[in-house]
């Protein structure tokens, strides 16, 4: 049998191999395949698209930036959104208007479903002592533990990751001599703290941490309220009581006036951003539970900023089992005013007023009573964000807190006496609860698949020790009481972390708002 000759490797140079698999050649060469379908096959593939995953398309390259936003706002392309997300776009609009409206829909909507399916970004936890104070406004929270202040900015980095914790070094700041702590919303802290008999007051801005003023105040001072321009002081004095206001940036005294209202017994004010750019003050005079009776009436107070006067006085009802006014965020001018009646059913009645674009006033939007069904058995306790119709709520006997969605309904059936005697005519929407969604947080690790839960400490607390309340649309804080910490949910959206590492992300995009 001849032997079979052996092959030599040649030192030459080698030929290029043809491929095997013409077919994967030519889909290569193809960079951007779905650029190639015609417009109504993309059509169908973007219609069974999640939102959120629209917006990361919107990422992939220019031709599918394009594609996106040319079909969102395509005649008849805008079902992916509700019928009351939709926007009014009339045919005189360009399409830079129309694509406008429509992203700004679209994130919002996104938003909305972030929030009501309980998929939080995060949740950080804030521990204090007993005297500790914690607010939160904006984009900042800071709060007091024994001889230390601590801050910290809200939202997300560029990467994902959160703002680190910082501490402010005041010397002569400790936990026996501070009095008020507080922050708005872009970020200037206010301190008041007395040293042996003097009261001094500080200005702090938190992105820079520089102090802006320092200065004496009065000897029995009352936090008022905290707008973006000015702060807002009244005395305690009923013989003697003065609304005084200051320059939030400099310190000055802009004006003093007297106010004949009392603050003691009144509601916590709201500083309210106009549409022009300017501050009010709501405040809420109620009558007291002992003297109220069913022909008391209370009053709403709309006081300029500019010069400390009462421009308006709202007649209206307050039903006495808490209270608490909710500004809009959008810088409307609107606000809305919660308050709740418990009996053997639980009742919220949601007041909404806006400001008129013409005269500039405050008027009376709606009036909606929410019905919480039989207390205590259902809700223990209740936060609600009355302009996305959400409420987070504590059940039972366990401290881990269930986002709802509001829904309306009709006027309920049972008998009539158990709600308060304004209650019967004035009514413009009856709404209930939707079903609870649990809160959970992204995978502790790459490789887990499923969300966690997230449990804020010991499940054998009281619910009743707690509260819970919105802090802006997009977050939501849980104060326990036994041991003094709160729980801050941020349901902020994060830098996308599933986008090729060669993606730029461009910071109009859905995702990153």
């Amino acid at each position: 049998m001849p032997k079979r000759k052996r092959k030599t490797e040649s030192c030459g140079p080698k030929k290029k191999q043809k491929s095997s698999s013409p077919g994967l050649d030519a889909h290569t060469k193809r960079k951007d395949p779905f650029t190639f379908l015609p417009w109504d096959c993309a059509s169908i593939v973007l219609q069974y698209l999640d939102i959120r995953d629209l917006a990361c398309c919107e990422q992939v390259s220019e031709g599918w930036k394009s594609f996106v936003r040319h079909w969102m706002v395509a005649l008849g392309h805008q079902y992916c959104l509700p019928d009351e997300w939709r926007p009014d776009i009339s045919n005189t609009v360009s399409y830079e208007g129309a694509l406008a409206a429509v992203k700004n829909s679209v994130v919002k909507y996104a938003a909305f479903r972030k929030l009501a399916s309980g998929s939080a970004s995060c949740g950080r936890r804030y521990q204090t002592s007993d005297t500790g104070v914690f607010d939160i406004s904006g984009d900042f929270t800071v709060w007091h533990t024994g001889d230390a202040i601590f801050y910290q900015k809200l939202g997300f980095q560029e990467n994902g990751s959160l703002y680190a914790v910082q501490r402010l070094s005041l010397r002569r700041v400790t936990g026996d001599n501070l009095r008020y702590l507080a922050v708005n919303q872009d970020g200037y802290l206010y301190l008041q703290y007395a040293v042996r008999t003097t009261i001094l007051c500080g200005r702090r801005c938190l992105e820079t941490g520089e102090r802006l003023w320092k200065r004496r105040t009065t000897p029995n001072p009352s936090l008022f309220a905290l707008g973006r321009k000015r702060i807002y002081f009244v005395g305690v004095d009923p013989h003697d009581r003065h609304l005084t206001a200051y320059d939030i940036r400099s310190g000055r005294l802009l004006y003093e006036v007297p106010f004949p209202y009392p603050v003691r017994n009144s509601k916590p004010p709201m500083p309210v951003q106009q549409g022009g750019g300017d501050e009010v003050i709501v405040h809420i005079n109620a009558v007291p539970s002992g003297r109220r009776d069913i022909s008391a009436v209370d009053s709403i107070h709309v006081i300029n900023g500019k010069n400390g006067q009462v421009g308006q006085t709202i007649p209206t009802h307050i039903w006495c089992h808490g209270s608490q006014i909710i500004p809009q965020t959008d810088g409307q001018g609107g606000f809305a005013f919660l308050s709740h009646h418990r009996t053997s059913h639980w009742y919220v009645k949601i007041q909404k007023f806006s400001q008129d674009a013409n005269t500039g006033a405050i008027c009376s939007d709606s009036t909606e009573v929410l019905d919480l069904g039989q207390y205590p058995d259902q809700i223990r306790q209740i936060g609600i964000e009355p302009y996305r119709y959400l409420a987070v709520s504590l059940g039972g006997r366990r401290v881990l807190p269930r986002i709802r969605t509001i829904r309306e309904t009709q006027s309920p059936t049972i008998d009539a006496r158990s709600l308060p005697a304004d209650a019967e005519t004035k009514v413009d929407k009856w709404l209930r609860l939707g079903p609870a969604q649990e809160v959970t947080l992204p995978q502790k690790y790459k490789h887990h698949r499923a969300r966690r839960l997230f449990i804020p400490g010991p499940l054998d607390y009281d619910p009743d020790g707690c509260r819970l309340n919105f802090a802006g649309w997009d977050r939501f804080v849980l104060f326990t009481k036994p041991r003094q910490f709160y729980c801050l949910f941020d349901f902020r959206f994060r830098v996308p972390s599933n986008m090729p590492s060669n993606v730029t992300h461009d910071p109009n995009t859905l995702e990153m708002r």
